[in-house]
This record gives structure tokens, C-alpha cells and sequence, in this order.
């Protein structure tokens, strides 16, 4: 996570470098700190020639962006750009790629990759010549064509909505109260996640701070991924979700309990609402691990920790709450992306409502 912040008079520059390794250097103004990232982003000042080979390009590439990118959206780029374009088209000159070369390489990758994999791997190709045309390299990008090819790879909605799983209001009743009888320290946060729709990362980030008791809302600012790196959430933009009655009063009591708890060892307590025993931040295989051991036994097929967002969102709709409040409670960006995936759970039928127009006719 790339940031400038403010300490003790001085601005801060937190980044990590092309090879991940992070760097935290101090500047007397913001404007030099700026300065400085922008030069980072930019990459050593060195000639580039339209001639080098798209594998040359490719590894400046991404060392120029890394800096200012997202751990996740770095890992993405190498395993798009090392595992599949590289090798394909790899030792081709920049000034030769053409048209032809992107539409054979996506004929390859849908037969080996998923529709949205072979999305990710011919987005990525698409940014980075695009940088190359910026950069003087290349007159025009030979994958922006490929636009068409992306839309002919794009999910069919009816295919996205069968790959999302929820439990049914029966499901997730059992869930939790095996979940509050067998796995206790974990009853808080899975429940958190059933009824805010927060990402296991970001109910994992959430701190005390982050409570706000008088509005009844949590303010997702951070999330955990990896080996415990800590990020802004996926959409890089705060928000505030709303806190149900019930969640608030587990959250108070955890509150309570936690609070007492860490008064007896002797020890302050961390600012994570759900840290592990030695205070540090829980991870995202923990949680799996635990909540798989609930479905066991409970006897319920199989869920992943993510399944317990798109359960609260499919309740939402199904009990007819407006899309547009569903979006904002998950933090979509584009309320289409709410609609694309939870589009078979909201109501189609509602004789009424043509009925109550004649209503507004008779008054």
C-alpha cells in the first residue's frame, strides 16, 4: 500500500519497491514527497527504443508501476504478464505486435483459462501497451482493438450468478449457532460478516476506532490480505455500513469481554477488533479453516468466508431493499455490478404495485 502521510512534522512516503521490499522515507514538504512518487512511478530516466522485445518492456513495466499500485493488482500483472504473455509473445519487438498476435493469444488462453482469467490476462496486456504508446514507444496499441475480443470473453450474467453461492436464512441460522456453541472467539466476526457484507479482509481490519456507537455504523477503511499486509479496501474508498440492533449488541458485549480479558493478562489491548492471542491481526486462511470446521458440523455444504457477502446481499434484495442501498452497504463501484451478480434474487412479481397507481389516480 502506497501512501504519504503526515508525522511529526515531516511527510512520509510508504511504499513498496518493484521487488516488494517496502521503503519508508521522511521529506520536510508534501510537495517533495509527491515529487518523489511521481519519479518513482516514472522509473529511472533511460532511453527505451520501439525495438525492445514486449518481455523487456513488460519488466520495466512493472517496475515503474509497482510503487503505486496495490499489493494484489502487482501480483496480478506478474502472474498475467510471467505465466502467459511473456511466453507467448514474449520475443516479438513491441513495433511488430499487431492485432493478429492478441486474437491468437486469446484463442489460446480460452482453451486453457476460465472466461474472467483470460479477461484479467488481456486487460493486463491491454495496460501495459497502453503505457507503451504514452511512453512515445508505439504509435497505436495493438490490443485496443481487443476490446471486441475482451466483450467476446466477457461472463455471461446468467454464468456469473450461478457461480455465486448464498445460504438461505435457514443455512445461515444453523451457521451461527454452531458457530456461537463450538467456535466462540470466532461467533463475532463471522456474524459481522453475515450482516454488513463485509470482505474477510476488511472485517479482519476493522480496529475499535472504526465503531461508531451513536450512528450505528462501522467504517471500512483497511483490510488485511496475504501474509497479513495491510491494505486500503479493494475499491481504494472508505465507506460506512450500517450496524443491525443484534450485531450491535455482540459487538458491545465482545467489547466488554475483550477489554476485561486483556486487563487480566497484565496486557493493553490491540487495537484490531479481532486479533489473535498475541494481539496481532488474524488471517484470511484462519478464518477459512475455522468456518469450514462449522460446516462440518453443522452438516451444510460447503461456503467460503465471501459466500457470507453474497449471503447478506441476497437476503437484503429477497426481503425487497433497494439495490442502490445493497451497493453502497458492499461498496460496489457501479450498482450494475450488484445487479450482475445478485440479479436472481430480486423480486419480479408485485401485482400491487400497479394497483397503488390507481390509488394516486383516486386521491
Amino acid at each position: 500500500m502506497t501512501c504519504i502521510r503526515k508525522r511529526r512534522g515531516t511527510w512520509v512516503l510508504d511504499y513498496r519497491d518493484g521487488t516488494g521490499r517496502r521503503t519508508v522515507r521522511s521529506f520536510p514538504t508534501k510537495g517533495d514527497a509527491q515529487a518523489e512518487l511521481g519519479r518513482l512511478a516514472l522509473g529511472p530516466q533511460t532511453t527505451v527504443s520501439g525495438d525492445v522485445r514486449l518481455a523487456e518492456w513488460a519488466t520495466r513495466w512493472r517496475a515503474q508501476n509497482s510503487p503505486t499500485l496495490r499489493t494484489s493488482t502487482v501480483e496480478q500483472y506478474r502472474w498475467a504478464m510471467e505465466r502467459y504473455v511473456v511466453p507467448a509473445l514474449g520475443r516479438i519487438q513491441l513495433r511488430e505486435l499487431e492485432r493478429g498476435h492478441i486474437r491468437g493469444l486469446a484463442a489460446d488462453l480460452l482453451g486453457k483459462l476460465s472466461r474472467k482469467s483470460t479477461r484479467l490476462v488481456l486487460g493486463t496486456l491491454h495496460t501495459c501497451l497502453q503505457d507503451a504508446v504514452e511512453d512515445g514507444l508505439l504509435l497505436t496499441n495493438p490490443a485496443a482493438q481487443g476490446r471486441s475480443l475482451l466483450r467476446k470473453v466477457e461472463p455471461e450474467p446468467a454464468a456469473v450468478e450461478e457461480r455465486v453461492r448464498a445460504m438461505d436464512r435457514e443455512q445461515l441460522q444453523v451457521f451461527l449457532s454452531i458457530a456461537l456453541k463450538h467456535e466462540a472467539r470466532l461467533h463475532p466476526i463471522l456474524y459481522l460478516m453475515s450482516r454488513t457484507g463485509a470482505r474477510v479482509g476488511e472485517a479482519l481490519g476493522l480496529q475499535w476506532p472504526d465503531l461508531d456507537w451513536r450512528r450505528g455504523q462501522a467504517r471500512i477503511c483497511r483490510q488485511i490480505v496475504g501474509n497479513k499486509r495491510l491494505e486500503y479496501p479493494k475499491t481504494s474508498k472508505t465507506r460506512a455500513v450500517d450496524l443491525s440492533s443484534s450485531l450491535q449488541e455482540i459487538l458491545k458485549t465482545w467489547d466488554r469481554d475483550t477489554a476485561a480479558g486483556w486487563l487480566e493478562r497484565g496486557k493493553p489491548r490491540p487495537d484490531w477488533i479481532f486479533p489473535t492471542r498475541t494481539g496481532t491481526s488474524m488471517t484470511r486462511y484462519y478464518i477459512t479453516k475455522v468456518m469450514n470446521r462449522i460446516l462440518r458440523k453443522a452438516g451444510l455444504p460447503h461456503f467460503s468466508p465471501h459466500d457470507l457477502r453474497h449471503t447478506y446481499a441476497s437476503q437484503l434484495l429477497q426481503q425487497g431493499e433497494s439495490p442502490a442501498y445493497v451497493q453502497r452497504q458492499l461498496g460496489h463501484s457501479d450498482i450494475r455490478l450488484t445487479t450482475g451478480l445478485y440479479g436472481r434474487w430480486l423480486p419480479t412479481e408485485n401485482r400491487a404495485a400497479v394497483d397503488r397507481l390507481d390509488e394516486e389516480k383516486a386521491r
